[in-house]
């Protein structure tokens, strides 16, 4: 599975440009939640995918998960 989307810090620090991103997001959607790698991570595992990378695409902004199904 690949997952492209803005990600923030877990402490929503940054990057700006995500934060920045997911904060208009929230005005619009008050529902949206932030993303971070590690909350990604941890769901992706607990579908039961492998192998869980999350790592940068479009710097300051955005970040690549790729996971695998056994």
């Amino acid at each position: 599975m690949l997952i492209h989307d803005f990600v923030v810090e877990a402490d929503r620090t940054g990057p700006a440009l995500a934060a920045l991103w997911q904060l208009q997001h929230t005005a619009f959607t008050p529902e949206a939640r932030s993303l971070d790698a590690g909350w990604l991570q941890a769901r992706l595992a607990a579908a039961g995918f492998e192998g869980v990378e999350v790592r940068g695409m479009i710097p300051e902004m955005t970040m690549l998960a790729e996971a695998r199904r056994p």
